[in-house]
């Protein structure tokens, strides 16, 4: 459907993990466009973090890696962003 005219329209800003990039929904037209400024990599120094990549890492499993851990973080962060505006089938962004 074509969008509705008249209505206003604005600009939200919000931070990757904060309240309203998590847990709030936008659907239909309360959100159209979703811009993303770089990647939510999670902090590299963080010591719990640290631990939990050398725990993975020194397990002997070829399916999950540090690394891969990491991206993982790094992509349901994108996909909880993105999610907050297509909420449904027939729903678009």
């Amino acid at each position: 459907p074509p969008p509705k005219r008249g209505g206003g329209g604005a600009v939200m800003l919000s931070v990757v993990g904060g309240r309203l990039s998590e847990g709030i929904n936008f659907a239909d037209e309360m959100g159209r466009c979703v811009v993303m400024l770089g990647l939510p990599y999670p902090n590299p120094s963080d010591p719990e973090l640290r631990e939990r990549i050398r725990f993975i890492d020194r397990q002997a499993n070829e399916s999950l890696t540090g690394r891969g851990y990491v991206d993982g973080l790094c992509t349901r962060a994108i996909h909880q962003c993105l999610g907050r505006v297509v909420r449904h089938a027939k729903d678009y962004a």
